[in-house]
């Protein structure tokens, strides 16, 4: 397990298909993000494993933001599709809203100002609270 930055293919070999529009740059911007929420120092082997899940989360926001309504990352289109809370779902006349636990936020491996629930949006970002919580777990706060 390498505690170097993960790269633009390792952040494309996790996530398959799901963001092969976005441009090596654009992913790239994303892992340098995601690696500013993400402490080399608490996170050790798994520093990796963090930045990616979170780089995967940010690409499959940005997407959501971008993507017509209905479609895109998280909405059918992509690898964590289903796994996250929906937010509205419309079948014929019936229409029924989703929202999000109101998780608090424990900021670790980064101060974010983020909170869980925005993590758990996506399928990636809860990937990347499980983790979290698995090496955090005999830390007391």
């Amino acid at each position: 397990m390498s505690l170097l930055l993960p790269t633009v293919l390792d952040v494309r070999t996790l996530t398959g298909a799901e963001f092969e529009t976005y441009t090596d740059p654009q992913i790239q911007r994303e892992i340098d993000r995601a690696s500013r929420y993400v402490s080399l120092s608490n996170w050790d082997e798994r520093y990796s494993d963090g930045v990616e899940l979170l780089a995967a989360h940010f690409l499959e926001m940005r997407a959501r933001s971008l993507a017509p309504e209905g479609s895109g990352p998280g909405t059918g289109g992509g690898g964590s599709a289903g796994v996250g809370p929906k937010k509205w779902m419309q079948m014929g006349t019936i229409q029924e809203g989703y929202g999000t636990s109101q998780t608090s936020s424990v900021k670790l491996g980064g101060s974010s100002g983020l909170n869980d629930a925005y993590y758990a949006t996506t399928g990636w970002g809860q990937e990347y609270l499980a983790l979290r919580a698995l090496i955090f777990s005999d830390r007391v706060l």
